[in-house]
């Protein structure tokens, strides 16, 4: 459980529910593991969730827990631009060959070939979700595009509704 300290005015049940929230972001779960009635867990989950004092602890630990994976805000930001700027030509080779068919027609055949994975740059094998390798060939699949695109979109603010008339104004202050 990590910090087995008890939060300010925290009993041990709610203490522990306070670190099991972080699993799953489930009151209800949250609450089975910490030891509630299975039966109750729900309402007490739900009841815990609003209390200000497990709101705080809940905070405590998440700072914690941020602090303790080193992972930084400018670290996500680089994966989801990883997945939101691949392109597909990153890791297959689209061919063509021409050949002859059975009456003589010279016809082209079109063809796509997985790039060789020394020849990926290593900063772009962050947008793979899967490669499978299949009877008929290999296969890749890539992280959705659309959805990095649009946390990235989110945290930059680029489609926050505005009212009519309403001004985005930012003032800067040089000390």
């Amino acid at each position: 459980m990590g910090n087995n300290r008890l939060g300010k005015g925290l009993t041990g049940k709610q203490e522990k529910f306070c670190w099991e929230w972080h699993k799953d972001f489930n009151a209800t779960q949250s609450a089975i593991r910490a030891g509630y009635s299975k039966k109750t867990a729900h309402q007490s989950g739900y009841e815990n969730i609003k209390k200000p004092e497990i709101l705080a602890r809940i905070q405590e630990i998440r700072e914690e827990l941020i602090e303790r994976s080193g992972v930084t805000p400018a670290m996500i930001l680089a994966e989801y631009a990883k997945i939101a700027f691949a392109e597909i030509d990153d890791y297959v080779d689209f061919n063509s060959e021409e050949y002859l068919n059975s009456r003589g027609e010279t016809k082209v055949k079109n063809f796509i070939k997985l790039k060789d994975s020394k020849e990926i740059k290593k900063s772009k094998l962050g947008a793979i979700q899967s490669v499978k390798q299949e009877k008929d060939g290999a296969s890749i699949k890539l992280h959705n595009k659309q959805s990095a695109l649009d946390k990235l979109a989110q945290y930059h603010d680029m489609f926050a509704e505005k009212e009519p008339g309403e001004l985005d104004i930012t003032i800067h202050f040089d000390q």
